[in-house]
């Protein structure tokens, strides 16, 4: 038995899926093309195929970089299995690469230590009424200088809510590592385990805290880290 592993993108209406609508696609799409790609089990119409997701992604947010393992009875060459799948993958879900990797090792869900995200600040455009060029820039590198004074506090607290009570939590340890790219765009990579998982919108909030404002950030996840 052989099991594969690829790496899919989900964009336009396809983030407003959840890890359910994700699973019956996918099982949908591999029933579709049992004659060509066989995977464990999904000759016995009572049994549904093996798959294991990485981790599962917030709704509304992008990615390219979800991973899935699926076990199959037998290979078929990579260029084949990513070419059918999409084929019959709804718009904004695509395969973008896969391996074979050894049928016994260990699932990638328990592998994942860390995810990396792309946090883009979302200005408000009235801000910029009736500003030139260099003043609407002037704007968009303050919001971008105090993010990096934000991310550079050697502690980050922010208020988290439970059914039960509300605590005030340094989220500083959870974020391993971070940079800015040349666009202003902060990138981030934060825990994202079985039992430690950062959620980017946390960084958000203190940043909003921070500044004492509301600014929106579109939030893309980019890499999911395994060991």
């Amino acid at each position: 038995m052989e099991k594969i592993r690829f790496i899919y993108s989900i964009s336009k209406e396809a983030v407003y899926l959840t890890q359910i609508d994700l699973v019956r696609i996918f099982e949908k799409a591999l029933k579709e093309l049992k004659e060509w790609i066989k995977t464990k089990n999904l000759s016995e119409n009572s049994l549904k195929p093996q798959l294991v997701f990485a981790c599962s992604l917030p709704v509304g947010m992008e990615s390219t970089g979800e991973i899935l393992e699926i076990p199959l009875t037998e290979r078929v060459p990579i260029a084949f299995f990513i070419k059918e799948m999409n084929n019959v993958l709804p718009s904004g879900i695509t395969i973008l690469a896969a391996e074979y990797v050894d049928a016994e090792e260990e699932s990638i869900r328990s592998r994942v230590y860390a995810s990396i995200y792309e946090i883009q600040i979302v200005y408000d455009e009235s801000k910029f009424i009736n500003k030139n060029k260099s003043q609407i820039d002037e704007i968009k590198n303050w919001y971008i200088c105090k993010m990096k004074e934000y991310m550079e506090q050697e502690n980050i607290l922010v208020v988290k809510k439970s059914e039960s009570r509300m605590e005030r939590i340094d989220i500083k340890k959870q974020i391993l590592g971070y940079n800015f790219l040349i666009d202003g765009n902060l990138q981030v990579s934060v825990d994202d385990g079985i039992k430690y998982a950062l959620k980017p919108e946390y960084i958000v909030k203190g940043y909003n805290e921070y500044i004492d404002q509301n600014m929106k950030c579109n939030i893309k996840r980019l890499k999911i880290l395994y060991k």
